[in-house]
């Protein structure tokens, strides 16, 4: 809690003394929970528009999205209801990006490459800051598969590094301190992954290899070549995070 605090802070009120009162307009429910001893939301007045427009820019300087703006005689409705609560968000922030990296997705678009991982430009070299999973259609999903396949320059297990050619626009709300911590730790539970797979076709390879399987034997050995890369890719991906945690260490100490 010291690290991260956090309070409850109540923005509306659904019961009251045991009676649903989501049908009560706004202005009466946000009256009775303003009786009770809890942290509120602040509630806005803007004179007009432009003095809206204000609010809605400052809304960063508090991690919000945006401004959130009420009909004071709405009702709590439930589902994606339009016309009495509208989400007036901020405009993201954009960054010209080049694909660096891709990974086959999941379930219907498994056989399709869709998370991406990208690289902007430090100094002479691209140093991978994103990773993004949707903003592009299916038309385009297949047109950005189609040119991974035909400019993958290595393979590690799932993942693959792309010619760096794709440049993309990407939107974003804000840019987080990296915790080099965690991700050590991610990096640590994926290797820990690809030992156990290790071990399990090394087995199953001798085992064929004994039977003498050998085409089996054959596409055991290019499985395992392919997790002993990944591993690798891993173990070189934690170097440069071990070095940013003890520099960050020794400053800490100093």
């Amino acid at each position: 809690m010291d690290k991260v605090p956090a309070r409850l802070l109540a923005f509306d009120l659904l019961e009251w003394q045991g009676r649903d009162v989501r049908a009560l307009p706004l202005q009466e429910r946000r009256a009775l929970l303003e009786t009770l001893p809890l942290h509120q939301s602040e509630r806005l007045h803007p004179a007009d528009w432009q003095a809206a427009r204000q609010l809605r820019l400052g809304a960063r300087e508090f991690w919000a999205e945006g401004l959130m703006l009420k009909r004071m005689d709405s009702e709590y409705g439930v589902g994606r209801e339009k016309g009495r609560w509208w989400k007036w968000k901020v405009d993201p922030y954009s960054v010209d990006a080049v694909l660096i990296y891709a990974q086959r997705g999941h379930g219907r678009r498994a056989s399709l490459y869709t998370d991406y991982t990208f690289g902007v430009w430090d100094k002479d070299k691209l140093a991978p800051f994103a990773k993004a999973y949707s903003g592009l259609t299916d038309a385009e999903i297949r047109e950005v598969d189609s040119f991974i396949r035909s400019h993958t320059m290595e393979k590690f297990g799932p993942v693959c590094t792309v010619t760096p050619q794709l440049v993309f626009e990407i939107a974003f709300e804000g840019v987080e301190k990296e915790d080099f911590t965690a991700d050590l730790s991610l990096i640590v539970a994926a290797q820990k992954v690809e030992h156990y797979e290790i071990s399990g076709y090394t087995s199953v390879r001798n085992l064929a290899h004994q039977l003498g399987e050998a085409a089996v034997v054959k596409l055991l050995e290019e499985t395992l070549g392919e997790e002993q890369a990944a591993d690798s890719m891993l173990g070189e991906l934690s170097m440069p995070l071990m070095q940013n945690a003890t520099v960050r260490a020794k400053t800490q100490t100093a």
